[in-house]
């Protein structure tokens, strides 16, 4: 029976969430640890946030699984989520942009 580790990382009120919802990083993050990145939920803005209808919603948030790893690959992933959301800002023309492959 396969193991599966998860973990969850709530972006929805970063204002540096840009980058991490890149299809390209989180690809890069998942190649590196052997992880799986996914965006779930949906944005939901602050003033919104106490509404009946966003209430029934979950807010924006990165999902992480590995299948038959052990846990230190989500470990591994999750450092690298932080080490992005932890940047400033997104650089400008983020297309083409390199995730340092050994993060602080």
């Amino acid at each position: 029976m396969p193991v599966v580790h998860h973990a969850e990382i709530e972006i929805n009120d970063l204002d540096n969430r840009g980058l991490i919802l890149k299809s390209n990083i989180q690809d890069q993050i998942g190649q590196w640890t052997g992880t799986t990145l996914v965006t779930r939920g949906r944005y939901i803005p602050k003033h919104r946030q106490t509404d009946i209808m966003t209430k029934l919603e979950r807010p924006l948030y990165i999902h992480i699984s590995a299948v038959n790893k052990d846990w230190s690959c989500t470990e591994k992933a999750i450092h690298y989520v932080l080490a992005v959301l932890k940047q400033n800002q997104v650089p400008s023309g983020s297309k083409g942009f390199q995730l340092d492959r050994y993060p602080d």
